[in-house]
């Protein structure tokens, strides 16, 4: 595992008390919550379409060989 963050500085502190390393900390966790929250949206959509879907896909087939559901 790759850590970016490893090599910071964090001795020196800003006015707010925050060191280049909790900036980098900070940033990257952005980054892997920005990642999560679209693969868990695109997952829900996908279930949203992929399950009606299949559904009227089994009905049309369905009546389409038998004539009635």
């Amino acid at each position: 595992m790759n850590n970016e963050c490893a090599g910071m500085n964090e001795t020196n502190l800003d006015s707010e008390g925050w060191s280049a390393m909790d900036f980098c900390i900070d940033k990257e966790g952005a980054e892997d919550l920005a990642y999560a929250l679209l693969m868990f949206v695109t997952g829900i959509l996908g279930i949203y379409f992929i399950i009606p879907s299949s559904i009227y896909l089994l009905l049309s087939w369905r009546r389409q060989r038998y004539c009635h559901y």
